[in-house]
């Protein structure tokens, strides 16, 4: 038995392994890199008769110009470079050896002035069957005395069963150079349209400019591939060009980068290792026609053009604010906290989680940045004169149709080994990452939508000891490190910078709001206006009646004295014209009268669609206070007997095993399990009290005879007895002695607002003692406390002595999903919390002040000084 090779498999690993024509011309400039070439030149012939050989890299000699030329049909691809080159022994057992260990053998020798090779499998060459039938391999290197010009035809090799005894011919000729490589390829098996636009090509050729085509004519699919090839995201200084010439004249290739300026996100992170384990720095900058956007989302297209603010103000904004932002658009994430993320987001894996850490000590440092676009013309459009104007893009020629076509062909986050880019990942539509999957999850307007989204990764594995290739170059080899690459990259975009991206959203909808600049609700804008007009009619017709007065004595003059027939008549005109005024005076207080009425019931219908509002937050708190009876009740079996019943049981086992003297099983197992049950029947008990309390005011539908006036310390007397235990076991005292507070509020409003601020101070406190045990600067002398006062008959302070609210959230602790807990919390407390309050006109705040960890810990509950007149007035 032996092993055969069929020869079909040189097909397999080239023309088949390789999906694109794109691709294929990056395996083969990959291979000039790794030859150490500085330049690169790809020349586009679509005419032989007008190729005059100019823009060659290295002077062809007339003699093998003439060899490769009689054979030439019309189209070719001319790929040159100068590298090393090869001589005969290079050609032998590198070209024309398939899976040759060459460049493992190139790794092992490099220095570190050397490139690492780009290349691994020795297969990447039979690329060049993608481009054509024929391939013209034209090179020489320092120690060959002449150049070498093979000619390869690939079908002679694929449909040969003895293509191993097939005689390459290699025909010589002079050296024109010390070393270089150029590959002819003829009888093309592609359209050489699909890589330029040859159209407008010839159009440009006929327009005369015989020195440079001056407009980019290559296809979007190649410029994304060579443009992204080597890392256009840094100014690196590596000497490496690729140079694109169509018949004998330059071609301009750009990828857009510049267009990377008109991101309005722009996320980073960055993996390294610090004091032997991994730290993760990620963070969020925001531009300042992102805070424009989000402006005009809030005041609506009708008022934007009213409201809408200079491109420089929004910048101005952003600066004033830069601070507040920082706040919470970082963070950093230890090794600890992301292993057990890790274990959170897949626990399938949780042994390979285990040695993350190990694993990305191998390839760091890693850092990368993640730029998000708005693709909308009119959002684009606002973006691009934002950037233009505030600096931050400088060509003034770009416009909404360079960044659709930038997005549209070079979407997606590519992945880099130092300068070079790893496989295919992030190309067009690649979707590596599975960032589409991640938007079916969560609020979708905070997730990355990957056609509008482009970056790049960066990991140091130079000699690709752990990140490799599949050989198609469209993923990676699945083993342990880029299985914890990939994890570890999708909880940062999916976890931190999701939250990065809704902290950036409530932070900057708050400081429009505190500026003033998204509207107050119009019906209170409208009664503003009535208000002021009929002060306005009523200063009227005040004046009129002093006016009426002159009038009366002037007349009064005139029937006395001698007056001109002409001041009579117009005596007479100025009495008609008053008599005109006032009836036009008490017509508009009339209307306005009217206006106010119609007000009002506006108002009424105000009013009852925020009752609406206030039953659907009572609705929510139920299914909170519903979700932590359920926790309490969650090891409780549901079907118990009656009391009775049960403890005539307990009573026959009781006397069965002291009958039957086993007091062990009496001692050790019964009296236990006994106790246990009682304990468990005591809680029981104790949670359909709270229940049957909380039922009282959360169950039913409110209305506004709902509020009543509440005794605040009688009602916190009755909480405390709720959190009895857990105060006891963490040895907390809660203090609100101070508090002499009768508040008119709805039923069960207290309740939902004061169990959720002091369950959360216990479990802050908590987190502080038990970070007291590692870290002292957490400890403190005095016993732990949680303080409810009170400023005058409005206002309520609560304060604890736990680590506080963390300066990340301090900004947006009030938003929906917003927790410090992290995966503890659900952060929808708070939420519903200020909702409720809102909701009969009280508040919550978070005080400025810090406490000795840096954090604000003091919150306000502030009720409105005219609610009890207002409800009165209903």
């Amino acid at each position: 038995m032996r092993l055969k090779i069929n020869p079909r498999v040189i097909e397999q690993l080239g023309k088949e392994l390789i999906t694109s024509d794109e691709i294929a011309i990056v395996e083969l400039i990959k291979n000039s890199y790794d030859a150490g070439a500085k330049k690169t030149n790809i020349h586009f012939i679509d005419n032989k008769f007008s190729f005059y050989f100019q823009n060659m890299l290295i002077d062809v000699d007339q003699e093998l110009k003439y060899a490769v030329m009689k054979d030439l049909k019309d189209a070719c691809i001319i790929i040159e470079d100068n590298g090393h080159g090869m001589g005969l022994n290079e050609l032998q057992e590198g070209f024309f050896t398939i899976g040759t260990t060459i460049k493992k053998l190139q790794k092992q020798n490099i220095s570190n002035n050397d490139r690492a090779p780009l290349g691994d499998k020795g297969i990447g060459r039979l690329a060049a069957q993608r481009l054509s039938k024929r391939l013209y391999i034209e090179t020489t290197n320092d120690e060959s005395n002449h150049t070498y010009l093979v000619s390869v035809e690939w079908e002679s090799f694929i449909y040969n069963e003895k293509y191993s005894e097939l005689d390459i011919d290699v025909s010589t000729f002079p050296k024109t150079a010390k070393s270089y490589t150029r590959l002819w390829f003829t009888d093309l098996n592609l359209n050489l349209d699909s890589l330029i636009d040859l159209k407008k090509a010839k159009e440009l050729m006929d327009d005369g400019d015989s020195t440079n085509i001056g407009t980019n004519i290559i296809r979007d699919n190649l410029q994304s591939a060579l443009g992204f090839l080597m890392s256009p995201f840094k100014n690196l200084k590596e000497e490496f060009s690729i140079n694109l010439y169509y018949r004998n004249f330059p071609v301009p290739s750009s990828s857009g980068i510049n267009l990377i300026n008109v991101a309005e996100n722009e996320y980073a992170f960055k993996i390294e290792e610090k004091d032997g384990e991994i730290n993760i720095t990620c963070g969020l900058v925001i531009k300042p026609w992102y805070i424009e956007r989000i402006h005009q989302t809030l005041i609506g297209k009708e008022s934007s053009l009213e409201i809408r603010k200079s491109h420089l103000f929004y910048a101005s904004l952003l600066k004033q604010h830069k601070d507040r932002f920082n706040k919470s658009l970082k963070s950093i994430v230890s090794q600890k906290t992301l292993i057990k993320e890790l274990k959170r987001m897949n626990p399938n894996h949780n042994l390979l989680h285990e040695n993350a850490a190990t694993m990305l000590l191998d390839i760091v440092p890693i850092e990368a940045k993640i730029y998000s676009f708005k693709r909308d013309p009119k959002i684009s459009a606002s973006a691009i004169e934002s950037a233009k104007e505030n600096g931050y893009l400088k060509n003034i020629n770009l416009n909404t149709t360079n960044l659709r076509s930038f997005l549209e062909y070079h979407n997606g986050i590519k992945l880099y080994r130092g300068n070079c880019r790893v496989s295919t990942l992030g190309d067009k539509d690649n979707d590596w990452l599975q960032l589409q999957q991640a938007r079916t999850r969560g609020q979708q307007f905070f997730r990355f939508e990957l056609g509008n989204t482009i970056g790049y990764i960066n990991i140091n594995d130079p000699l690709q000891s752990y990140i490799k290739e599949i050989s198609s170059r469209q993923d990676l080899i699945q083993n342990e490190h880029s299985f914890i690459l990939k994890e570890v990259i999708k909880l940062i975009l999916n976890k931190y910078f999701y939250e990065f991206s809704r902290n950036a959203y409530y932070i900057t909808q708050d400081i429009l709001k505190e500026e003033g600049l998204v509207p107050r609700r119009s019906i209170d804008t409208l009664k503003e206006e009535i208000k002021n007009n009929q002060k306005v009619v009523q200063d009227n017709r005040d004046d009129l009646k002093h006016f009426d007065q002159n009038l009366k004595k002037i007349n009064e003059y005139f029937s006395k004295a001698e007056v001109d027939d002409d001041v009579r008549k117009a005596f007479g005109s100025l009495q008609d014209t008053s008599v005109n005024l006032k009836r036009n005076i008490e017509y508009t207080l009339t209307s306005t009268e009217k206006t106010n009425r119609a007000l009002e019931r506006v108002e009424q219908e105000r009013k009852i669609i925020e009752l609406e509002t206030y039953n659907n937050y009572k609705l929510m708190a139920n299914g909170l206070i519903t979700e932590v009876i359920t926790h309490e009740l969650h090891s409780i079996l549901s079907n118990l007997d009656s009391e009775d019943k049960t403890n005539y049981h307990f009573e026959n086992i009781e006397n069965h095993l002291l009958i039957n003297d086993a007091d062990d099983i009496y001692t050790e197992d019964f009296k236990p399990l006994k106790s246990r049950f009682n304990l468990i029947n005591s809680k029981m008990l104790d949670m359909n009290q709270f229940y049957t309390f909380l039922e009282r005011t959360f169950l039913y539908k409110g209305t506004h005879e709902d509020f009543e006036t509440q005794d605040v310390f009688g009602f916190l007397e009755d909480l405390e007895k709720r959190f009895e235990k857990k105060l006891k076991k963490y040895k907390i005292n809660l203090d609100y002695s101070k508090i002499d507070l009768n508040w008119k509020v709805p039923r069960g409003a207290l309740i939902h607002v004061f169990y959720n601020l002091i369950d959360n101070a216990i479990f802050w406190v908590n987190q502080r003692q038990i970070k007291s045990r590692t870290d002292k600067s957490y400890s403190i002398d005095e016993r732990d406390s949680i303080v409810i006062d009170q400023v005058g008959e409005n206002m309520i302070l609560i304060k604890d002595s736990g680590i506080g609210v963390f300066k990340r959230v301090e900004n947006i602790l009030f938003h929906p999903l917003v927790s410090g807990k992290d995966r503890n919390g659900r952060g929808m407390g708070l939420y519903i919390v200020k909702k409720l309050l809102n909701s009969f006109g009280a508040d919550i705040e978070l005080l400025p002040d810090r406490n000795r960890f840096g954090n604000k810990y003091i919150f306000s509950i502030i009720l409105r000084n005219d609610l009890e007149e207002g409800d009165d007035s209903e």
